[in-house]
């Protein structure tokens, strides 16, 4: 809050205030003040006067930062777009998009792909406008991106003040995760904006009360529903804003309607979704791959990774390898500060707000006191608007985060970890950011105060940046270009191809690129449908589907081998483990069948399918 400004708030005295949702800002030509804010709640008016020269340091002050924020953001996700290759998923992504009629029609695997067909479509559109490489496919993201850290700017600034905004928009435009996430031609970066927007909507419902914005909510959420099916563990977790709401029991009713309405709409998809979860694979490679710590640390891993620069799960690339120590006595300093610098920064914050509550009130310029009725009797209840949209926005982050954790726990293992919860995101971007203002709050006098949080949002921009700067100097690069330009050469695109695992999406982009549109079959044959997915324990789990499997490829493979044309094998990984369990089920099978592996280069995993008497053994 600025020096100044006060709070004044009157029981039963909504009906003629002005209706601006969360801190908006009119003129009041009856103020002295010369700019009032006001939110209209049933019994309630909460009023904000502050000084003109409040009004006029946000024009001179915070409209050019802000620009000079997005400006940032956008640099920063647009200067290196395509400095890394596509990964498995990317290459995924644009097949979705690419061919888009080949897909069967009920989509990808629901038990392997949790994005719905609305953001490949949103992607299609896209890269008829600006392309499907790289680029084209990326830069869907990274706009997407530039534009969640505006709203989660904007919406902190409706919660929590102007200068608390700006504040979290710029810690959300050099934020590691977010940058990786608008780097990706994934529709996470989507989500995150739908969730954004989700919780100024609900704020907005909540505190007014209006049928338009309980409306406007319902079709955002319902909207975030068909982008992403992990939606579905937000939504009950809104209910923590519902019970802060100033008119609890009218808010809850608005609140069960909302819902009933959003999910009887997507009723069958939600079922199938959360049936093929229950009943899905063991998702073992996930389990080693979050599970090395004990689960009830999943909760505090997640919100780590989620601050300035966090430690990163291993799937996430360049920012996984800054997060781990170097051996130099330097870089283990400077890692050790980058990665416990922002926690030890909001440790001590909250020491320093909950240890001087008493004193920072008293120093205050602004007293704010809401006088409530309580029998016959008036209470005072002394919160900051930061604390205020803080607490309620931060209740939701958590117990999304605890419903995913358990359920990830006890049902079905998932990312839990730098993936999934980004729908907390903005949530735990608000409470940092209010966090620092009421740090700054309690520091003394005013130019203490902007001195606090000021440097405060500097620490943990500065570790931000750090973290990224480090993840681009580690550039993940792979041999996928050159093994698609070596199968290209030396096939033929009339051939047939059978894909072992996931061989045929790690080509899929590179042999678009060069023209390349060969007939591939995939072993397991469910591969087809599984966009990158493969998990070779449960498929050991079910013999008689993955014996129907062999039998099917062997099949095509004798079927296209007797009308004289040529089959390929694409298979690439190691003799051991339960994915070579799998494989070598389909090679002794095309033994038994006669047909000879023909070895033809090793480094790309490729080898050429004939009958026995063709290779001349006997």
């Amino acid at each position: 809050m600025s020096p100044g400004a006060a709070i004044e708030a009157r029981p039963g005295a909504s009906e003629h205030a002005p209706d601006v949702v969360g801190g908006g800002a009119r003129p009041d030509p009856r103020s002295p003040q010369g700019l009032r804010f006001g939110l209209s709640d049933p019994g309630l008016t909460l009023s904000i006067h502050a000084p003109a020269s409040m009004r006029s340091s946000l024009g001179r002050v915070w409209l050019p930062a802000m620009a000079a924020t997005l400006a940032l953001a956008a640099w920063i996700r647009f200067g290196e777009l395509t400095a890394r290759q596509l990964w498995i998923d990317e290459a995924a992504t644009f097949y979705c998009v690419h061919h888009w009629d080949a897909w069967p029609a009920e989509g990808p695997d629901r038990d392997r792909e949790v994005t719905h067909r609305a953001y490949f479509f949103l992607l299609r559109l896209w890269t008829h406008a600006f392309g499907d490489d790289a680029w084209g496919l990326r830069s869907f993201s990274a706009v997407i991106g530039v534009i969640t850290v505006a709203a989660v700017g904007l919406v902190a600034a409706k919660l929590c003040g102007p200068w608390i905004g700006l504040a979290v928009a710029f810690l959300a435009a050099v934020h590691p995760l977010h940058i990786y996430y608008s780097q990706e031609a994934r529709a996470y970066s989507l989500w995150c904006l739908e969730i954004t927007l989700l919780i100024y909507w609900l704020h907005a419902a909540t505190s007014t009360g209006r049928f338009a914005y309980w409306v406007a909510y319902a079709v955002v959420a319902w909207i975030a529903l068909k982008t992403h099916d992990y939606t579905i563990f937000w939504l009950p977790a809104t209910v923590c804003m519902v019970l802060g709401a100033p008119a609890r029991g009218r808010a809850l009713r608005s609140w069960f309607i909302a819902h009933a309405a959003i999910l009887l709409t997507i009723a069958p998809s939600m079922w199938s979704f959360l049936q093929t979860q229950v009943g899905g694979g063991s998702k073992s490679w996930i389990r080693r791959e979050w599970l090395t710590y004990p689960p009830l640390l999943d909760l505090p891993k997640s919100l780590w990774a989620m601050l300035a620069s966090g430690s990163y799960p291993n799937y996430l690339g360049p920012l996984a390898t800054v997060s781990r120590y170097d051996t130099s006595p330097l870089n283990v300093m400077s890692v050790i500060l980058i990665r416990w610098g922002p926690a030890a920064l909001i440790a001590g914050g909250l020491i320093v707000v909950l240890s001087s509550r008493a004193a920072s009130q008293r120093r205050s310029r602004a007293p704010q006191t809401v006088e409530t009725p309580i029998g016959n009797r008036q209470s005072a209840l002394v919160l900051s608007l930061e604390e205020i949209g803080n607490l309620k926005v931060a209740a939701v982050g958590l117990v999304f985060l605890l419903i995913a954790f358990v359920f990830s726990c006890v049902v079905y293992p998932s990312y839990v970890v730098g993936r999934y919860d980004l729908a907390a995101w903005p949530c735990v971007m608000i409470g940092t950011g209010s966090l620092v203002g009421a740090l700054a709050r309690n520091l003394g006098g005013v130019r203490r105060r902007a001195v606090a949080g000021v440097g405060a949002t500097a620490a943990l921009g500065m570790c931000s940046l750090w973290a990224v700067v480090g993840a681009r100097a580690v550039p993940i690069q792979n041999d996928i270009p050159e093994r698609a330009r070596f199968i290209v050469e030396h096939t033929g695109a009339d051939d047939l191809f059978v894909s072992v695992s996931m061989y045929k999406w790690f080509m899929a982009y590179e042999w678009e690129r060069l023209g390349f549109h060969p007939k591939v079959i995939s072993f397991p044959p469910e591969h087809d449908r599984q966009l990158g997915w493969e998990d070779a324990e449960a498929e050991l789990t079910a013999p008689q589907r993955l014996a129907a499997g062999v039998e099917e490829v062997v099949r095509r493979v004798t079927q296209t081998l007797d009308r004289g044309e040529r089959v390929w094998l694409l298979a690439h990984g190691t003799p051991h483990g339960p994915r070579w369990e799998v494989d070598r089920m389909l090679f002794a099978a095309l033994r038994a069948a006669k047909i000879d592996i023909e070895p033809l280069d090793e480094w790309t995993g490729l080898a050429r399918l004939q009958w026995l008497s063709v290779a001349g053994q006997p």
